[in-house]
């Protein structure tokens, strides 16, 4: 089944359905523009500008503003009547987050920071609402192809500061770090892989596919290599109900290409560490491989936190990334510069809104595959496909990587979406509790 034609309500014209697979509409356009501002590291090209912060700042309120006034104009009160019922978890873990500044640590900082997570909520919502899966997959793959390919370009245009890691000196793109690169390049790899999977890829598919598995493998990121064979392996056994013969020989090539880079990449990256005359585990790591980097660590210090607040937690956004302003200075790991955060989705949550807290995460994340699964089912396409692939991936990705309830993170935006669109979709092709056919 052709992916855009997957949610298009039966009262659409044969040139309407042409000319929805040609055009993206302002809603997409919206859309496309969100994603790339969440994935670019906008902060560190303003940063030397006096104003710069007060810019980045502005940028994310028009934003937040922008998306809640179309939400809105489009929907009225019913799309917040409409998340109250149908993302009850979403909006429990939000309430939590704006509540937990009572007892925060640091209140003002956490009313501001949840305020700042409810915000970049709204925008994934407005995705997930306003779009139709159809117009969601082109949204996508615009918006993974000028990621990984301004981040080649940036290599011959941009300063080096901007493409390589400072501290490590390997390749982040034009993101934040090397993982958060890493992380982008598996879920776009994933998204062009679904097409090929299924058969309906194009010469353009196969080439941004191989494009963004090579820029995989060039930051060295363990974390996003693992969760992308994670996700691979989610596509051979979906593709496998269809195609079995394709979907292995396509998924056993590509997990044997990821693994043999994996390997010699890990390997190259210690003799030249060695070669240089210094350990291989630098003060990043503050550890050796068998602590996973250093996060078994960080893990035993949240398990700390947790100990001492297991309910409510020390508030959002108030235990990590203080370095040495920490505010449990008893706890002498959340003063390290690389402890940003847990590197846990549930250890970051736990130790921030409490146990429970986490627990109703974890809940939500599951309920979300469930329904991945279910949209796949009936509405069998090389984007479902790449849904349930990207859920499970951003699943295992959470295990080393804390990318859930995260303030302007262009993952917990799509995961939002995702969440948002899967819930909307049964109905999509008729009634639905809100409306989907002015969509453009």
């Amino acid at each position: 089944m052709n992916v855009d034609r997957v949610a298009l309500p039966s009262g659409y014209s044969a040139l309407a359905r042409q000319k929805q697979s040609r055009f993206i509409g302002w809603a997409g356009s919206a859309a496309i523009l969100i994603l790339l501002v969440a994935a670019s590291n906008v902060g560190a090209w303003v940063e030397d500008l006096p104003v710069g912060r007060l810019l980045v700042r502005s940028l994310w309120c028009l934003l937040y503003i922008g998306v809640f006034l179309r939400l809105v104009q489009r929907f009225g009160a019913a799309w917040l009547a409409w998340m109250t019922r149908r993302q009850t978890g979403l909006c429990l873990l939000l309430g939590w987050a704006l509540l937990s500044s009572l007892w925060s640590m640091a209140p003002l900082e956490t009313a501001q920071k949840s305020l700042s997570l409810v915000g970049t909520t709204v925008l994934g919502v407005y995705i997930g609402c306003a779009l139709p899966p159809a117009l969601v997959a082109r949204v996508l793959r615009w918006s993974f192809a000028v990621v990984i390919l301004s981040s080649l370009l940036g290599i011959a245009l941009l300063p080096e500061s901007i493409v390589v890691e400072p501290l490590t000196g390997e390749w982040r793109g034009l993101m934040c770090h090397k993982n958060s690169f890493g992380a982008m390049a598996a879920f776009a790899a994933l998204f062009f892989l679904a097409t090929v999977f299924r058969g309906d890829d194009s010469r353009w598919e196969k080439a941004m596919c191989t494009v963004c598995l090579l820029a995989l493998v060039a930051t060295r990121s363990r974390t996003a290599l693992v969760a992308c064979m994670v996700g691979v392996g989610t596509l051979t056994w979906c593709a496998a109900m269809y195609d079995a013969r394709r979907a292995l020989r396509i998924g056993l090539l590509v997990l044997c290409v990821l693994g043999a880079a994996g390997f010699v990449g890990r390997h190259g990256h210690q003799g030249a560490d060695g070669a240089a005359g210094e350990p291989a585990a630098a003060d990043l790591t503050f550890g050796s491989n068998a602590t996973i980097n250093g996060r078994t660590t960080l893990w035993a210090g949240a398990l700390q936190i947790i100990g001492e607040r297991p309910l409510t937690g020390f508030g959002y956004d108030a235990v990590w990334g203080r370095k040495e302003h920490t505010l449990l200075p008893h706890i002498p790991i959340t003063a390290h510069r690389s402890a940003i955060n847990a590197h846990n989705a549930v250890l970051n949550t736990a130790t921030e809104l409490g146990v429970p807290a986490a627990v109703l995460l974890a809940a939500y994340c599951l309920t979300v595959l469930l329904h991945a699964l279910r949209f796949h089912k009936r509405h069998a396409s090389s984007f479902s496909l790449f849904v349930v692939a990207f859920v499970v991936a951003s699943a295992a990705m959470s295990i080393t990587e804390s990318t859930m309830l995260q303030v302007h993170s262009v993952f917990w935006i799509l995961f939002v979406a995702s969440a948002v669109m899967l819930e909307r979709s049964p109905t999509a092709l008729g009634d639905s509790e809100i409306s989907t056919t002015k969509w453009q």
